[in-house]
């Protein structure tokens, strides 16, 4: 069965539609030049595991977020099973050919699909539907959807000493709208090199996906949907979110 079956797809849109929304703004201004290292960790405000809807084969996105300057990709999966939705952010480093191709290095030169479908191999996973936003679009997708409550540990601060972009939050409970979020999420995921910081991306994320999935949002959801594809490379459609919205409800309700 090939991996972008569209019969997949009404399954697993329940984690991507709401998966995708929180990819903010990625001000990654503030990955560059030095600064203050991000506390560990980030403590993402109390939640319970979001359910999934009672029927349905579980699904997969694959998520891009394309930053032009600096020149930063972010690859991250959002997935739907029996135990809820999860997120996974990965290495754009990770081998995933036979041949030894980095992940980043497939989708640069032969295209979301080959790196789906590379990605799908080496994890042994179906990847049933992608999705590529750019900095722009990506931050205004989150800031429609809602922010995320958090708590910190500690106070951050950065700057970056080229541009002069400064991130600054103090210790303990913040809202963070899209741009801050993500600012947060691609600093950490970069500067931390490893898996320490790819789980941390993925509990601020799943954080985000329990705390804006609401019976409010689902009923602008389907214009928020709309707007999401309008403004994303993606092979998501409106068949996909008419077999969803269900199971979106049922989630939101949860």
């Amino acid at each position: 069965m090939s991996r972008w079956d569209i019969r997949r797809l009404g399954h697993f849109f329940a984690a991507a539609g709401c998966g995708v929304l929180l990819l903010g703004s990625l001000y990654l201004p503030v990955l560059l030049g030095g600064g203050a290292r991000l506390p560990a960790p980030v403590d993402a405000a109390p939640t319970e595991p979001v359910p999934r809807a009672p029927e349905g084969e579980p699904g997969t996105l694959l998520a891009v977020i394309e930053s032009q300057t600096p020149p930063v990709t972010a690859f991250l999966l959002f997935r739907m099973d029996a135990g809820g939705i999860t997120v996974t952010s990965l290495s754009g480093e990770e081998s995933v050919s036979a041949a030894g191709e980095r992940l980043a290095e497939l989708y640069r030169r032969r295209g979301i699909r080959a790196a789906a479908d590379g990605l799908a191999d080496g994890m042994a996973l179906t990847i049933d539907r992608y999705l590529i936003l750019e900095l722009t679009d990506a931050a205004r997708m989150i800031d429609r959807a809602g922010p995320l409550e958090v708590t910190l540990p500690e106070a951050i601060y950065y700057r970056d000493r080229t541009t002069g972009y400064t991130i600054s939050l103090g210790a303990g409970l913040q809202r963070l709208d899209g741009s801050r979020l993500l600012a947060i999420l691609l600093y950490n995921r970069l500067t931390y090199q490893g898996d320490p910081g790819r789980r941390m991306d993925a509990a601020l994320l799943e954080g985000w996906i329990a705390q804006n999935l609401t019976p409010a949002f689902c009923e602008r959801l389907e214009d928020y949907f709309l707007d999401l594809v309008g403004c994303a490379e993606t092979d998501l459609s409106m068949p996909d979110y008419l077999a969803a919205r269900s199971n979106l409800q049922h989630l939101a309700a949860a």
